[in-house]
């Protein structure tokens, strides 16, 4: 944030689901690996909210958790149980996201799956799990 307030005029931290932020007055809007931790109808719920405080021609960047994602997916329960965390996760497809953005008027203008491993020191063993994260970037037309 302070990095952004020394390059940006308007910054804000905010709850995803009451940005309390006037209509048509943002340029940019960056989600990374938040929206995750939310039901299908929340998601909903916040693309529209930011479809509203866009202006015409503002980008919208995106990042998520793909369902292949073995960390949040497959291997979510070992891990957690290793590191003694605990936590719910709903994880969409990159053509579900795409969905939601034309949903909410959004033209999407690239779409890419970044893949790469990630390994987890358990206290018996390590697990090396395969990664895999959702990028978007979409325009308000």
């Amino acid at each position: 944030l302070t990095m952004a307030r020394q390059r940006m005029q308007f910054v804000v931290r905010q709850s995803i689901f009451d940005l309390g932020i006037a209509k048509n007055v943002v340029n940019y809007v960056v989600c990374l690996f938040v929206i995750d931790d939310y039901p299908v109808e929340k998601k909903r719920e916040f693309f529209h909210q930011v479809s509203t405080i866009m202006t015409p021609g503002g980008s919208v960047f995106f990042a998520a958790y793909s369902p292949h994602d073995e960390r949040m997916g497959r291997c979510k329960t070992t891990i957690n149980e290793q590191t003694h965390m605990r936590f719910t996760i709903y994880l969409e497809s990159s053509p579900w996201y795409e969905a939601l953005f034309h949903a909410c008027g959004f033209l999407v203008e690239q779409t890419e799956i970044l893949r790469t491993h990630g390994l987890y020191d358990g206290e018996d063993s390590a697990l090396l799990v395969q990664r895999e994260f959702v990028l978007m970037v979409a325009k308000k037309p």
